[in-house]
Protein backbone atom coordinates (compact mmCIF):
# COMPACT_ATOMS: atom_id res chain seq x y z
CA UNK A 1 0.00 0.00 0.00
CA UNK A 2 1.38 3.36 -0.90
CA UNK A 3 2.27 5.87 1.78
CA UNK A 4 -0.35 8.47 0.84
CA UNK A 5 -3.12 5.85 0.96
CA UNK A 6 -1.98 4.75 4.43
CA UNK A 7 -1.98 8.36 5.63
CA UNK A 8 -5.48 8.80 4.26
CA UNK A 9 -6.71 5.68 6.06
CA UNK A 10 -5.08 6.73 9.34
CA UNK A 11 -6.61 10.19 9.05
CA UNK A 12 -10.06 8.68 8.47
CA UNK A 13 -9.64 6.40 11.50
CA UNK A 14 -8.58 9.32 13.72
CA UNK A 15 -11.51 11.41 12.52
CA UNK A 16 -13.91 8.54 13.26
CA UNK A 17 -12.42 8.02 16.74
CA UNK A 18 -12.69 11.74 17.49
CA UNK A 19 -16.31 11.83 16.31
CA UNK A 20 -17.14 8.86 18.56
CA UNK A 21 -15.31 10.44 21.49
CA UNK A 22 -17.21 13.71 21.08
CA UNK A 23 -20.54 11.95 20.65
CA UNK A 24 -20.07 10.01 23.91
CA UNK A 25 -19.14 12.97 26.12
CA UNK A 26 -21.34 13.10 29.23
CA UNK A 27 -21.44 16.92 29.23
CA UNK A 28 -20.69 19.73 26.76
CA UNK A 29 -17.07 20.36 25.78
CA UNK A 30 -17.15 23.91 27.15
CA UNK A 31 -18.01 22.52 30.60
CA UNK A 32 -14.97 20.23 30.38
CA UNK A 33 -12.77 23.20 29.53
CA UNK A 34 -14.16 25.11 32.52
CA UNK A 35 -13.60 22.05 34.72
CA UNK A 36 -9.96 21.76 33.63
CA UNK A 37 -9.27 25.47 34.10
CA UNK A 38 -10.81 25.59 37.57
CA UNK A 39 -9.37 22.25 38.65
CA UNK A 40 -5.88 23.30 37.58
CA UNK A 41 -6.12 26.41 39.77
CA UNK A 42 -7.48 24.44 42.73
CA UNK A 43 -4.79 21.77 42.45
CA UNK A 44 -2.08 24.45 42.40
CA UNK A 45 -3.59 25.98 45.54
CA UNK A 46 -4.43 22.80 47.47
CA UNK A 47 -2.55 19.90 45.89
CA UNK A 48 -3.94 16.46 45.12
CA UNK A 49 -5.39 14.44 48.01
CA UNK A 50 -6.00 11.37 45.81
CA UNK A 51 -9.75 11.87 45.66
CA UNK A 52 -12.21 13.49 43.28
CA UNK A 53 -13.31 16.01 45.91
CA UNK A 54 -12.33 19.09 43.91
CA UNK A 55 -13.74 17.69 40.67
CA UNK A 56 -17.08 16.94 42.36
CA UNK A 57 -17.19 20.42 43.87
CA UNK A 58 -16.42 22.11 40.55
CA UNK A 59 -18.97 20.02 38.65
CA UNK A 60 -21.58 20.98 41.22
CA UNK A 61 -20.63 24.67 40.95
CA UNK A 62 -20.92 24.41 37.15
CA UNK A 63 -24.49 23.11 37.61
CA UNK A 64 -23.73 19.82 35.86
CA UNK A 65 -26.94 17.80 35.98
CA UNK A 66 -25.61 14.24 36.12
CA UNK A 67 -22.41 14.48 38.15
CA UNK A 68 -22.26 10.70 38.73
CA UNK A 69 -22.25 9.98 34.99
CA UNK A 70 -19.49 12.51 34.45
CA UNK A 71 -17.43 11.03 37.30
CA UNK A 72 -17.89 7.50 35.90
CA UNK A 73 -16.82 8.72 32.46
CA UNK A 74 -13.76 10.49 33.92
CA UNK A 75 -12.73 7.26 35.63
CA UNK A 76 -13.13 5.35 32.34
CA UNK A 77 -10.67 7.86 30.87
CA UNK A 78 -8.15 7.32 33.70
CA UNK A 79 -9.28 10.14 35.99
CA UNK A 80 -9.64 8.42 39.36
CA UNK A 81 -8.28 11.41 41.31
CA UNK A 82 -8.35 15.16 40.69
CA UNK A 83 -4.71 15.14 39.58
CA UNK A 84 -5.38 12.25 37.18
CA UNK A 85 -8.29 14.14 35.65
CA UNK A 86 -5.76 16.82 34.72
CA UNK A 87 -3.01 14.42 33.64
CA UNK A 88 -5.02 11.75 31.83
CA UNK A 89 -8.24 13.36 30.68
CA UNK A 90 -7.41 16.96 29.80
CA UNK A 91 -5.03 15.85 27.04
CA UNK A 92 -7.93 14.12 25.27
CA UNK A 93 -9.37 17.58 24.61
CA UNK A 94 -6.29 18.99 22.86
CA UNK A 95 -8.28 19.01 19.62
CA UNK A 96 -10.12 22.08 21.00
CA UNK A 97 -6.94 24.18 21.27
Amino acid sequence: MEKSKRKEILKAIKEKELAEFRQNLPMPEDKFMQLFELLDAELHAHGCDHSLKLTKQILSNLCVKDVLSVLAWLEEQGGYYDCEVMMNVEEKFEYLD
